[in-house]
């Protein structure tokens, strides 16, 4: 899938995980031999065995991930794929098969005979089973030429001709034993593939796992494919660990291990000591260690890597020292900024708190309870309170509520939301937008028609990323913190 504009824009590609699925059941390196998170039957690593869908199937994309960071709701990101099921390969009721009784591999097509007239398309995805010489045996290709009697794919491995064959060609995705691939639990990637630094890069833009499949049976079919991303699976693990006396990541990476999550975990620091979390699933024990924590995120990263980054990543201060990944003006001066048509610029009122009241628990089942303040805009504005209950040994607690209370202390004006359409910008500059992640480091200019030329700027962290994209537009929209 590409866009319309010019040599720059990354091609888009989206790829089935054909690897993740035993017999149509979903694991992510857990056993039922052994539920602390060992399989002593030998892992799958999600998203190592992946399987390209036909460009020209992919309509459209839409992805959203993250949260309002504020509100400290962890939610798991989502793709919607918008496929063409023309020809109903992303059916996953239907299969069609014929049986091969020939097949000749020149080293680069490689053509099977059917033992009757059949009915395989130009365009079908087709997996071929049960050919003596194991070469032959191919999965998931996509047919280029038909004959009544025969179809021809794209794949120079096998070589030869192989004759007395009772092999067997099934349309769509399938396992061997026709246990569908499109459904709920199959990994689902999607990438962007840009010129850059010398030779071509494919990032991963989203990686996640399909949620429910769609089909519409119109005279035009399309099929709708749902998908959630790892947060929505770690709801589903369940841990028992005990995270007392621990630093919070290191807490947050010990639940992940023990409930199974098998996949790179990566966090920023480890500040605050751990008194106690619920027991229960995943999300459910690592969100009120997230949410005590102004600015602190817990997201999984375009990769399918868990992230946290606790509030030292976000402090006050911390923005000037990180990596700005892109400047957006509203006006175009270069091909290297981002001109945006859409923003909502607003004041930080209903975001302001300035005394700040924690309840704290620690181990021994004492409970205490701790008030801070930001003086200076008490004075100024007048209380505005918050409380909360954290998760933090009580030495710490007294720095939690004064951290919370100092982080939201001035109503500043905030971009909300702003959007662009992702044409004309350079390959260093896509390169930049194709990287950003929730936590990256923006800045906004903008100038108001009444500020006689003034021009504001604004340092902020992308906290919401959405990408929609059809063969003739990629529409990007942010919604951004402030950095301070």
């Amino acid at each position: 899938m590409a866009l319309y504009d010019g040599t720059n824009a990354p091609l888009i590609k989206v790829y089935l995980d054909v690897g993740n699925r035993n017999a149509g059941l979903f694991t992510l390196g857990w056993s039922g031999l052994a539920p602390t998170g060992t399989d002593v039957l030998g892992q799958y690593t999600p998203f190592t065995t992946l399987t390209q869908f036909p460009a020209n199937d992919v309509k459209n994309i839409a992805i959203r991930r993250g949260r309002t960071r504020e509100d400290q709701a962890v939610q798991a990101g989502s793709l919607t794929l918008t496929m063409d099921n023309t020809l109903g390969t992303y059916d996953p009721e239907y299969a069609y098969s014929e049986y091969i009784i020939q097949a000749f591999g020149s080293g680069v097509v490689t053509v099977y005979s059917t033992s009757a007239a059949h009915s395989f398309k130009v365009g079908q995805v087709v997996s071929i089973t049960g050919m003596t010489t194991s070469s032959f045996n191919l999965n998931f290709q996509t047919i280029t030429a038909t004959t009544s009697t025969s179809f021809t794919v794209a794949n120079g491995t096998p070589t030869g001709l192989l004759t007395g064959q009772s092999g067997v060609a099934t349309t769509g995705y399938f396992t061997s034993t026709l246990a569908s691939l499109l459904t709920a639990g199959t990994g689902v990637q999607v990438t962007a593939t840009i010129t850059y630094g010398g030779g071509p890069c494919e990032i991963p833009i989203y990686t996640g796992f399909i949620e429910q499949v769609d089909k519409d049976m119109s005279l035009q079919p399309v099929a709708t494919i749902t998908c959630v991303d790892g947060l929505a699976q770690m709801s589903r693990l369940s841990s028992t660990i005990d995270t007392n006396g621990l630093g919070e990541a290191t807490a947050i990476g010990r639940i992940l291990d023990s409930a199974g999550w098998n996949q790179n975990f990566y966090y920023s620091s480890s500040l605050f000591q751990v008194s106690s979390v619920p027991v229960g699933d995943v999300l459910t024990m690592v969100d009120p260690i997230v949410r005590t924590q102004a600015n602190a995120m817990f997201f999984c990263n375009a990769s399918g890597d868990a992230i946290w980054k606790g509030f030292a990543a976000f402090d006050t201060g911390s923005w000037a020292g990180a990596t700005k990944k892109f400047t957006m003006t509203d006006a175009r001066t270069s091909t290297d900024v981002v001109e945006y048509d859409q923003i909502a610029v607003t004041g930080g009122e209903k975001y302001m708190r300035n005394q700040v009241t924690i309840t704290n628990t620690n181990q021994s089942g004492i409970q205490k309870n701790f008030t801070r303040f930001n003086q200076l805009s008490v004075a100024k504005y007048g209380p505005t309170p918050a409380q909360l209950t954290t998760y933090y040994v009580t030495d710490d607690a007294p720095t939690v509520a004064q951290h919370l209370a100092d982080q939201f202390a001035d109503p500043a004006y905030r971009v909300e939301t702003i959007g662009f359409e992702g044409l004309g910008l350079s390959s260093t500059l896509w390169y930049n937008i194709i990287t950003a992640d929730l936590g990256s480091a923006v800045q906004v200019n903008r100038t108001p028609i009444y500020s006689n030329g003034y021009e504001f700027v604004y340092q902020c962290w992308i906290q919401e990323l959405n990408h929609d994209i059809n063969p003739t537009s990629w529409r990007i929209s942010l919604t951004l913190s402030p950095g301070k």
